[in-house]
């Protein structure tokens, strides 16, 4: 993994995504989040991500959250229940939540910072009972010793084939990244299409994510732009094949925040979607308490 595309996971970990699609509003039975990334950043400091379940409803929920690598394999990390203290080794994991109760389970690694996605769900093709939950992913950068020097949290997001963002691009101090999942048991081929501030079609490229594969990268590295002092404003859009979800930051000199990811539809959890579950979670889950 080249330099630069190492500083965008990093980037995207400590964000949160606030848009129509990325904020979870009202309780899901399925929800995936686009960019998780666990590790060592070799001095000394690590990430470390926090998935937090809640339960707003009179039935105990029960369900999985399953992690995948950028390549759509399992994506192996440890898992421990910060309500038990209970920890395994796995890419996949079952839960039981309470009614109106919140549980935290972090992923954690003793490898160099990686990323990829995961994906939680309560259908009963996931192993569960169809009650629907609320869910954050929340990254942490801790030091040596496991003390907190910085968190962001996102909520779950949904299911789009298209969606839109605004871009800033400026050399050295802005610059926009996106990050997708693909959640399709088959490739699913990415047209990007970038438009100038006169809504100018400027440049397109394609990407093919393998099945339940995962792609980041800044814009200028999509089409190999040289960044310039020239301030460059315009639009991205993403249009797959298959169903995706996705996530934008922009980097503003040594701070962060996050352009919106807008979609014109989101779509339910359909039969071609309950499909995609059912072989996204394949491997016999691991209970965590």
């Amino acid at each position: 993994m080249t330099n630069s595309r190492t500083v965008l996971i990093v980037l995207i970990c400590i964000l949160a995504c606030v848009s129509n699609i990325q904020a979870q509003t009202r309780p899901q039975t399925t929800f995936p989040f686009s960019q998780i990334a666990i590790g060592q950043n070799g001095d000394g400091t690590q990430y470390v991500t926090d998935i937090i379940l809640t339960n707003i409803t009179g039935t105990a929920a029960t369900g999985t959250f399953v992690y995948k690598t950028n390549s759509g394999d399992p994506f192996y990390v440890n898992v421990t229940s910060l309500a038990s203290g209970q920890s395994a080794n796995s890419d996949t994991f079952s839960f039981t939540l309470a009614a109106y109760s919140t549980t935290i389970y972090e992923a954690t690694s003793s490898s160099p910072v990686a990323a990829g996605w995961a994906l939680i769900s309560t259908e009963a093709s996931a192993g569960g009972n169809g009650t629907p939950i609320s869910g954050t992913a929340a990254f942490i950068l801790q030091d040596s010793a496991g003390n907190v020097l910085s968190s962001a949290g996102v909520g779950g997001t949904g299911f789009v084939t298209d969606f839109f963002t605004p871009t800033e691009n400026r050399y050295p101090d802005l610059r926009t990244g996106v990050a997708i999942a693909n959640f399709a048991q088959v490739s699913n081929v990415l047209t990007i299409r970038l438009y100038d501030s006169s809504g100018n079609l400027s440049r397109s490229t394609t990407v093919t994510l393998p099945p339940f594969g995962h792609f980041s990268a800044f814009v200028d590295e999509i089409y190999g732009i040289s960044r310039t002092r020239n301030l460059d404003i315009g639009i991205l859009e993403v249009s797959g094949t298959q169903y995706m979800s996705g996530v934008v930051i922009e980097y503003l000199g040594n701070s962060l925040t996050t352009f919106p990811v807008i979609a014109t539809q989101v779509t339910a959890l359909d039969v071609t979607l309950h499909s995609s579950l059912d072989r996204a979670v394949k491997n016999p889950a691991i209970k965590i308490p």
